[in-house]
């Protein structure tokens, strides 16, 4: 197996955990998520996408480089005027560290394209509708950064 088609199976098998002020769920990848769903639906949204500034390219870098980087990406979140939740990206066998991600609710599948190649994200994951899928930043082709489950 590649590199590549490591990380993607590491992706596809996370868990990417969300925190409301009413409630607390987790997004499988290519699983209808109810809350996500009626959270959608409360903020009157089809479309969010769930990133994290943590390891560019899946690359381990020290705690403090990746809260500056949250951080920088939490700003321009702000900036786009989005609604976002904080949220972390668990990986179920412990072979990578948790990383502190966000959900963010509304926007479109372009910006969270534009900002996962921002903060080097080989991988975002995206909700249309309310199931969770994966987007690669950095593939050339349409066809080829958007997971057809």
């Amino acid at each position: 197996m590649t590199r590549q088609q490591q990380l993607i199976a590491a992706y596809e098998k996370g868990h990417y955990t969300v925190q409301t002020p009413a409630l607390r769920f987790t997004l499988l990848i290519a699983q209808h998520s109810g809350p996500l769903a009626r959270l959608h639906e409360q903020l009157d949204v089809s479309f969010s996408f769930y990133i994290t500034a943590y390891n560019p390219h899946s690359e381990l870098f020290d705690e403090a480089d990746n809260q500056a980087r949250q951080q920088d990406l939490v700003a321009d979140v702000e900036a786009l005027g989005l609604t976002y939740y904080p949220a972390r990206a668990v990986d179920p066998q412990g072979e990578w560290p948790v990383e502190e991600s966000i959900l963010v609710c509304g926007g479109s599948l372009l910006e969270a394209q534009g900002l996962g190649q921002r903060y080097g994200q080989n991988a975002v994951v995206y909700n249309l509708g309310a199931v969770p899928l994966l987007l690669f930043p950095f593939w050339k082709n349409q066809e080829s950064f958007l997971q057809i489950a």
